[in-house]
């Protein structure tokens, strides 16, 4: 007599895989809706009040979903901020050698003026209540600026990641030069 196989719809590993699939689904889809990224226009995104008269202040006056986490204040303020400091620590490292935590601690004035630059340019316009919706020359749309600021986010938080282990410069071979260019 033969022993009997469990059938596969009775197996607790294929039921706990199906599990896990759905919460992914359930995850993925979740993940697109709050992106924005399938949205048709940036107008849709959370805090975005572009063509209409007055800013995104609340009657409380508060700024928010303008300011929220999902609003469109911080997805362009860090996205805009990350790709200044890639830029900033690409020229500093090849024109210095020092990597990331050296050139801020070099340099904080400097890294406070940018950036307080960046936070002022990107929220004066969302509050005048500027068309965010704008074309752009060639490929430069408010939605490739998005994508943009994303990777250059990722980017750097993995540059200060491979600088903390390597314990030196991480983008450009050598160090750069320490003379300068």
């Amino acid at each position: 007599m033969m022993a009997e196989r469990p059938r596969q719809d009775d197996n607790p590993a294929d039921e706990a895989a199906a599990k896990v699939e759905d919460q992914l689904q359930g995850f993925v889809q979740a993940t697109k809706e709050n992106s924005g990224l399938f949205q048709d226009t940036i107008s849709q995104q959370a805090g975005n009040k572009s063509g209409k008269k007055g800013s995104p202040i609340d009657e409380s006056g508060a700024a928010g979903e303008a300011m929220s986490p999902g609003g469109l204040v911080p997805e362009i303020t860090n996205g805009r901020g990350a790709m200044a400091a890639m830029l900033i620590a690409f020229v500093k490292e090849l024109t210095t050698g020092k990597p990331v935590a050296e050139q801020i601690k070099s340099d904080p004035i400097f890294i406070a003026i940018v950036f307080g630059l960046i936070i002022v340019g990107s929220i004066v316009p969302v509050f005048r209540g500027a068309d965010l919706d704008r074309k752009g020359a060639g490929p430069f749309t408010p939605r490739a600026e998005i994508w943009n600021g994303r990777v250059a986010m990722v980017a750097f938080a993995l540059l200060l990641i491979v600088e903390g282990f390597k314990g030196g410069p991480g983008l450009v071979p050598g160090g750069g030069a320490p003379g300068g260019i």
